[in-house]
């Protein structure tokens, strides 16, 4: 399994946990139970640093390729300030 896969991984049983304690469906605790043993054999067999698959996207996180940018106000124009030249003190 390669890293992105695993994170994937990881972010579905982490989905399923998290189903489980909401409505304490037997489904999600079979499914949950199903995908820790997948994560606990990954770790014990070693994850890849090459990926050969890309990650899914969640709330909040960019699709791959999409780029966010990094000021809230979305003006690109304001940097912020480190004492360096030129700054005010």
């Amino acid at each position: 399994m390669d890293a992105v896969q695993f994170v994937n991984k990881v972010r579905e049983m982490r989905a399923t946990q998290k189903a489980w304690f909401k409505d304490h469906l037997r489904a999600d605790l079979i499914k949950s139970k199903q995908l820790e043993a997948e994560v606990d054999k990954a770790l014990r067999e070693g994850v890849t640093v090459y990926a050969t698959a890309t990650l899914d996207t969640m709330d909040g996180i960019p699709a791959e390729g999409e780029q966010i940018g990094m000021f809230l106000d979305g003006n690109a124009d304001q940097r912020p300030t480190d004492g360096g030249e030129g700054d005010e003190q």
